[in-house]
């Protein structure tokens, strides 16, 4: 005996009731998350940005340090090109492995800012491939450059390679200094110490130029053209720009004493040692037209020293950078650590209130749970009778096709049977019978048509062929086959086309189709003596065809299952009218094919109306006459 489950006395009666202490837990346990749980996310997403900006200027470190052995290998590789005899094989072995250098330093920093998001990050990066792959380009010609003395070498290499490859350095400081500024953003320590750096590369680049400018005279044993003195004065009228903004920065709010010192230390080095040497050794080219005190590797050996001090100003506000993310990750690791503390105590003071209503829930759950267990199962019978459905399009395609190769072979014996009784004068039984073949063949042809456009229409894959289709032609011509197939049905059978009825534009064998399914269905459903009546016209710009006739009529109901496939309104198997039921549902599809509409009104004993209105777009209006003017 089964035993009905009785509520426990403790429980208050009334779904109300339930309903209100339910709320009440949930809103409680909402307050307590929002109390600590927002603390806690705020803390975390700190920790996180931390960690993040961490994580990129390791990444940015090596990726600038590429970028000065790019700098070293261009001002290698430029002198070496300019020098008269093939490079020597340490000076190639020199070259090759400054640029192993800022391969190993280059591509990891690479690497880790395509991983950061910062705007205008894709443009840049398309930017920097298209600039690195020319790049490479000029670094294999030069390499087989170096090898060939100096007046078998191309101009325009040597012209161009220095240009070239400081244009994938420009691209390549655009994108670091793009994501430097985006992870500094939020943060004024480091959004100063961005532009600190920032202004300390473009020093640090700009007194390489110049230094590139001179070591390529000296190996060329040329004195500086015009061009590059041009070129050298306007870089030193940068530099000082450069340089009392930096200090200005240095000395402003946000200052840090590191940056101060190594400002303090570049300047004796870059103003007055760097640029006296490079003075004389202009004046040394600009005296002797070919000779210089030292060449080219010794100039840069020499300058080094001494333009690499503006690096220090980059070093230091990078060190700067550094302590400042540490400190600050280290606090929201704190903050993080006593936020995830005052969660989880909330969370134990939810879950104690929570179990007291667990049951209430759960009884209010359970019918939710059901719900959507029902939806669920709905879901996939639906899923599984669209599967179904798709599976039998591709059946009836496949099968009709395969149907069709014995067919036309049977079609084309029976008409060869068939002349041949002829001309033997063979019994008319005979003549019948052949005659019986053909017909129960065509009848197959036309069946299998049907089932292949359905199947195209259920897979999208019927198309229609646009042409200028004459209504009334197709309408004759219609009737004619219409009239053919039903010789004897002892119907009236009128039609009326509208005088000057413009041209439609289609597919003339679908609308053909259509006509033919809506008359035979007319015919078959007439019983004598009914009558037939087709009509096409307009409706203000549209083009209607109706077919009417007196037959037999549907319901509403029926008339939604007659516009399914191979549905029959009749489903007894001793139905008195024979079809596949394939022809409202395919006049229903080639007329949307057109973006034409479908009306059928029908009542039972009464007969049937069906009209199909073609849109004012496919109506085609002959062209107005031109104007005469008399004289």
């Amino acid at each position: 005996m089964s035993r009905t489950p009785t509520t426990p006395p403790w429980l208050p009666s009334g779904s109300t009731l339930k309903s209100v202490l339910t709320a009440a837990l949930l809103i409680l346990f909402a307050l307590l998350l929002l109390a600590f749980g927002e603390q806690s996310l705020r803390a975390w997403r700190d920790d996180e940005r931390a960690d993040q900006i961490m994580v990129f200027d390791t990444a940015a470190n090596h990726f600038v340090a590429g970028l000065f052995d790019v700098l070293l290998e261009r001002l290698h590789t430029n002198n070496a090109l300019h020098g008269a005899e093939p490079a020597a094989p340490a000076i190639i072995e020199k070259i090759n492995a400054r640029r192993g250098q800022a391969n190993d330093n280059y591509q990891p920093g690479l690497a880790a800012l395509r991983n950061q998001q910062f705007p205008n990050r894709d443009t840049l990066l398309a930017q920097l491939d298209q600039a690195l792959a020319r790049a490479d380009e000029f670094r294999a010609a030069a390499d087989q450059a170096l090898v060939l003395p100096r007046d078998r070498r191309d101009d325009a290499l040597l012209q161009d390679f220095v240009p070239v490859i400081t244009q994938s350095v420009t691209a390549s400081l655009e994108l670091w200094l793009a994501a430097l500024h985006a992870s500094a953003a939020a943060d004024p320590t480091l959004a100063y110490l961005a532009v600190i750096k920032e202004t300390g590369w473009r020093l640090r680049e700009l007194a390489g130029l110049e230094r590139s400018n001179i070591a390529a005279a000296i190996a060329a044993a040329a004195p500086l053209s015009a061009a590059q003195k041009t070129e050298n004065a306007a870089y030193r009228a940068q530099v000082d720009i450069l340089w009392s903004h930096l200090e200005r920065l240095a000395a402003g709010p946000g200052n840090r004493p590191a940056i101060r010192a190594a400002i303090t230390a570049a300047r004796p080095l870059y103003f007055d040692d760097f640029r006296t040497l490079a003075d004389e050794m202009a004046q040394a080219g600009d005296a002797s037209g070919s000779h210089y005190p030292i060449d080219a590797d010794r100039w840069v050996e020499l300058s080094s020293p001494q333009i690499d001090a503006l690096l220090g100003v980059l070093h230091a506000a990078s060190r700067e950078s550094e302590a400042h993310t540490s400190v600050i990750d280290r606090e929201t690791h704190t903050t993080l650590a006593s936020a995830l503390s005052m969660l989880a105590v909330g969370c134990l003071i939810a879950a104690g209130t929570l179990a007291i209503a667990l049951y209430l829930v759960t009884l209010l759950t359970r019918r939710a749970e059901i719900q959507t267990q029902l939806a669920q199962k709905a879901e996939r019978a639906t899923v599984e009778a669209e599967q179904a459905n798709r599976a039998k399009s591709l059946f009836l395609a496949n099968m009709s096709h395969e149907l069709l190769t014995p067919l036309n072979a049977i079609m084309g014996f029976s008409e060869l049977i068939d002349r041949h009784l002829r001309e033997q004068n063979a019994p008319a039984a005979c003549l019948g019978y052949s005659k019986d073949v053909q017909s129960a063949s065509q009848v197959l042809l036309d069946l299998i048509n049907d089932v292949l456009d359905i199947a195209r229409v259920e897979t999208n894959s019927l198309r229609i062929q646009e042409d200028i289709v004459d209504v009334g032609a197709a309408l004759e011509w219609a009737v004619r086959v219409a009239t053919a197939a039903y010789p004897s049905s002892g119907l009236t059978l009128t039609t009326a086309t509208e005088p000057g009825l413009p041209p439609l534009v289609g597919d003339e064998r679908r609308i053909k189709q259509i006509l033919i399914n809506l008359l035979s269905n007319a015919l078959k459903f007439t019983p004598a003596p009914g009558c037939v009546h087709v009509t096409a016209g307009l409706a203000g710009d549209s083009i209607t065809i109706a077919v009417a006739d007196t037959g037999i009529g549907m319901t509403p109901q029926e008339v939604a299952i007659a516009q399914q496939p191979f549905q029959q309104v009749d489903r007894r198997l001793a139905r008195k009218y024979s079809g596949a039921g394939l022809g409202l549902p395919l006049v229903r599809a080639l007329a949307a094919l057109h973006g034409a509409t479908l009306d059928i009104q029908s009542a039972p004993g009464e007969g049937t109306r069906v009209r199909v209105t073609f849109p004012t777009a496919r109506t085609r209006r002959p062209a107005a006459a031109p104007l005469i003017r008399v004289a």
